[in-house]
């Protein structure tokens, strides 16, 4: 972290200055920056196990058929972990006809992230969230300029 005049700031000042900016109600950028350095990596391994997923349609609109699955009432039993598993299979579905979309992916991903409830993997799992949100408006942009 650095002051306005560009002085670099050892680890104790540095603490320091972020407790003064979080009692200040300032944002911590520092915090900002490692959370989307994770989301930057996570995109890393997405890439490195998928390949590129940049021609990939959208899957969204107003005539985009989904075949989703939502409780009618509450004696269904429904639950995220339910709709996790809904998710997961859709996407496999879709992946093995070759017609996967960015909007099952993300589906699919929101779902294990809202079936946790342990604060570390959920935590974990909302990164690959914005890890894919930020792969699909990547190959939106690459769309856009070859339009």
């Amino acid at each position: 972290m650095s002051t306005p005049d560009g002085y670099i700031l050892d680890e104790e000042p540095r603490r320091m200055l972020g407790d003064l900016l979080r009692q200040t109600g300032e944002r911590d950028h520092q915090a900002g920056r490692r959370v989307l350095a994770e989301v930057d990596d996570e995109r890393d391994r997405q890439h490195s196990r998928w390949g590129d997923q940049s021609q990939l349609p959208d899957g969204t609109g107003p005539d985009e058929l989904h075949h989703v699955s939502y409780p009618c009432d509450e004696s269904v039993g429904w639950t995220y972990h339910d709709w996790r598993g809904d998710r997961q299979s859709e996407a496999e579905y879709l992946a093995a006809r070759g017609t996967l979309t960015f909007a099952a992916i993300l589906q699919e991903e929101v779902a294990e992230a809202l079936a946790e409830s342990d604060p570390g993997r959920l935590r974990a799992e909302l990164i690959q969230v914005a890890a894919v949100a930020v792969q699909w408006v990547e190959a939106i942009d690459t769309r856009l300029s070859k339009a």
